[in-house]
């Protein structure tokens, strides 16, 4: 049969359904068993059935059955939350990509918040522009619900031409977005709940950034305005103060949060892997390559570009399949759990793993295939202080070690699992090759793949290269660093525009007073000081109450991971001082000019 292509961003895709042989060997092996979880089992529900009603009723279907004390319970994920919901901790959902949609959100409800700050700042800054306006209209006959009325139009028609071009904007900017997080995103302009969201989204935008400006504008009292009153606008002091000092927390914050972000995401790319990822392929191993992996093992040696191949279960990057352990001397009831590695004899010479006690096997040795290594996380909670030559017990029995292993970490992101490896001979289903280091990868590849040719001309498995495996699972992260650099760097942005409109407005407004300075001698550096230190105060204030908060934001966020560093010391002064300068340039660029003009020209008209 043929099936309809399965959309591109699925979860669960694939090319091709094949059923599943009963003759197969680990079918045999696992269809009997109640502790296996290898094969996944998916359910569809009948109309109208209660999720929670169905788990409580299949919960005790696997536990009925276990006599080992492990007690697991089954229960149903749906499908339409695998992949936002995909982290777990004892059995619930514990967040996962998630997280990243609400980290998304919030920066865009900051950086919404600094436009509307900068809007209602810029508005009440030019308050005594629109005063006579305001006392002209009343004097009229305009009430201030009319009054009210015209400013909220206004905010109403600059977020709604806003809005306008924003869409514009993120359509040009869609195709590089989508290249950007490996996806095929559109705006939907058919949909109810693109335009509903939108709509909503201009309404609060309007009526959060124009609410004070209308109301503080219509509350002018029009024998004051027009009779010259220099005190209109005072009354906006302290809130565009409390607005400004605002904005530079949200840009500290987010400069603090951006900045721990992508010392994390360096912080794990250093992270030691325990084995050689470099030069080193992975094949997936098919029935044929199983039964013929001795001929193509020598093969591949004997092409000159091979130093070494293993076969495995599974690859040195990924944990499927794990066991249940116990030892003598064991003092706690719980079951432990250990990933559980069957391969050959050149499994650590082909991953580049370093034995730390004991030996490596060898294939001299018959009897290693009731021997195992065991890595050093597994020796710490064994607590055996020579573990050579100590027996575990396994499914596969018991078993001897004869040598430890340094960690090997599976995911960047995962602690380092207890692990053993042995030459259990089952599930080989993954091949790895170590080839030498080359300048000519292109010919050394197409010299290992002339082997599985030859010896398996029906397989059309393509190769891959571990270390692009590796770097694939930092995708997630590696993409929220750089749209969180972003979505900060135009926080940033507009926090700035928000300095130079009203550093261009005082300017203007104490064009006298700069003018009168210098005539009774004040230097250019003193007037630009007095410009200055009203944003110098504020960053100050700012960073007093934004330090606390980032500190304990970025400690919460580095929580979600295992492999973690502690929040550095220097981000928070330099991110300070960082801002502090952008300010300075910003305020002086703007107000050199007023600084450095002829004192007459602002002093002729009185």
């Amino acid at each position: 049969g043929v099936f309809k292509d399965v959309p591109y961003n699925s979860t669960f895709w694939f090319h091709a359904l094949v059923s599943i042989r009963q003759d197969q060997e680990w079918i045999e092996q696992e269809k009997n068993r109640w502790d296996s979880f290898y094969p996944k089992m998916y359910v569809t529900l009948t109309d109208g059935a209660d999720e929670n009603e169905v788990n409580s009723n299949i919960k005790d279907i696997v536990s009925r059955h276990v006599k080992d004390g492990s007690d697991p319970e089954l229960f149903l994920h749906a499908m339409n939350r695998w992949y936002l919901y995909d982290s777990w901790a004892d059995g619930k959902e514990a967040g996962g990509k998630i997280e990243y949609v609400r980290l998304f959100m919030a920066i865009g409800i900051l950086i919404l918040l600094i436009a509307c700050i900068n809007y209602i700042n810029l508005s009440t800054a030019r308050s005594q522009r629109r005063a006579k306006e305001v006392g002209i209209r009343k004097s009229i006959g305009s009430n201030k619900f009319q009054l009210v009325r015209q400013f909220m139009s206004e905010s109403f028609l600059v977020t709604t031409v806003a809005f306008v071009i924003a869409v514009v904007i993120v359509q040009l900017a869609l195709p590089g977005f989508n290249s950007m997080v490996h996806a095929r995103l559109k705006l939907d302009y058919t949909s109810y709940e693109f335009w509903t969201l939108s709509i909503a989204v201009v309404v609060i935008t309007a009526v959060a950034s124009g609410s004070y400006p209308a109301f503080y504008f219509s509350a002018f009292r029009p024998i004051q305005v027009l009779r010259g009153n220099t005190n209109i606008g005072k009354g906006s002091v302290l809130p565009r103060n409390t607005l400004v000092s605002a904005q530079y927390i949200i840009a500290i914050f987010l400069l603090i949060g951006v900045t721990v972000v992508y010392q994390q995401i360096d912080h794990l790319h250093q992270r030691q892997l325990g084995y050689s990822q470099d030069n080193l392929i992975c094949y997936a191993v098919n029935a044929q390559m199983d039964k013929n992996y001795n001929a193509i093992k020598n093969e591949l040696l004997a092409t000159g570009v091979v130093e070494a191949v293993s076969i495995a279960n599974e690859g040195i990057d990924v944990d499927y399949f794990f066991d249940y352990v116990d030892w003598s001397g064991k003092t706690s009831p719980d079951i432990v759990q250990f990933s559980r590695i069957s391969t050959d004899h050149d499994f650590v010479k082909t991953h580049g793993i370093t034995i730390v006690a004991g030996r490596d096997f060898t294939a001299m040795d018959a009897a290693d295939t009731t021997k195992v290594l065991v890595n050093e996380t597994a020796v710490k909670l064994m607590h055996m202080t020579d573990p050579i030559g100590q027996k575990i017990k396994t499914r596969s029995g018991n078993l001897t070690i004869i040598g430890v292993m340094r960690d090997i970490v599976r995911s960047p992101f995962a602690p380092v699992n207890l692990c053993y490896v042995g030459l259990l001979g089952d599930g080989n289903n993954h091949m790895s090759v170590r080839v030498s280091d080359t300048d000519d990868i292109v010919t050394t590849l197409a010299k290992v793949n002339d082997v599985f040719k030859r010896l398996d001309p029906m397989n059309i498995n393509e190769p891959e290269f571990v270390s692009e495996r590796v770097e694939y699972g930092y995708r997630s992260i590696n993409f929220v660093g750089q749209l969180s650099g972003i979505l900060a760097l135009l926080a940033i942005f507009l926090t700035c525009l928000g300095v130079l409109g009203l550093a261009s407005y005082m300017a203007e407004q104490r064009a006298k007073e700069l003018a009168i300075r210098k005539v009774l001698g004040a230097n250019v550096a003193r007037l630009l000081w007095l410009l200055s230190n009203y944003f110098v105060r504020m960053i100050v204030i700012a960073a007093v109450i934004a330090t606390p908060i980032s500190w304990w934001a970025a400690d919460q966020y580095l929580e979600n991971y295992v492999y973690r560093m502690n929040v550095p010391l220097w981000v928070i002064p330099v991110v300070v001082a960082g801002l502090l300068l952008f300010t300075l340039i910003i305020v002086t660029a703007q107000v050199g000019k007023s600084v450095r003009a002829n004192p007459v020209n602002s002093l002729k008209i009185e």
